[in-house]
């Protein structure tokens, strides 16, 4: 917090991320901080923890959430080795109905997600009246991960993807 206070002149916004920034036991504490010295704030997160966004949110301390999408219901588990897929559909949920700007966004491996399964992704959003974008990033071959991915196809025709008001964007 010291740097912070430090480049409060200079700085306008403070980004929360990880890892996963909620699992953070003191996340609140720390937003408030930032938000007393007048940052900007913005949280990465990966909705595992609604409880700590409603919290965030109750007490407008966020300005504005990338929320990932990891997967589909049917493969979550298995992607994100963790039984979190109801946390990410009640975070959602929060932030959704918390009308602050926010943004859904997923990494994409080619061995891990199908476009099929991007285009249920897609249609979920759209089922829930999604308005935003829906960033497909690329995964990033060669960097070391958290488990021992083989390569990524990086070639992704995101065309025929986008429904009604979700816009999907690649980066």
């Amino acid at each position: 917090m010291e740097f912070l206070h430090s480049r409060r002149h200079l700085l306008q916004a403070v980004v929360f991320s990880g890892g996963e920034c909620t699992l953070h036991p003191s996340i609140i504490r720390l937003a408030k901080e930032a938000k007393q010295m007048g940052y900007l704030i913005k949280i990465d997160t990966n909705g595992t923890r609604p409880d700590r966004i409603r919290r965030l949110l109750q007490d407008n301390l966020v300005d504005y959430i990338a929320l990932d999408f990891k997967a589909t219901q049917q493969q979550h588990r298995h992607i994100t080795q963790s039984e979190t897929w109801d946390s990410f559909i009640n975070s959602f949920t929060l932030i959704q109905e918390a009308h602050i700007p926010f943004e859904v966004r997923t990494t994409w491996h080619s061995e891990l997600l199908s476009t099929d399964d991007l285009q249920e992704m897609v249609s979920f959003l759209d089922q829930r009246n999604y308005k935003g974008n829906y960033f497909i990033q690329r995964y990033v071959n060669g960097v070391p991960t958290l488990g021992n991915l083989p390569y990524s196809h990086q070639y992704l025709d995101t065309e025929n993807l986008s429904c009604n008001e979700v816009q999907v964007i690649l980066r």
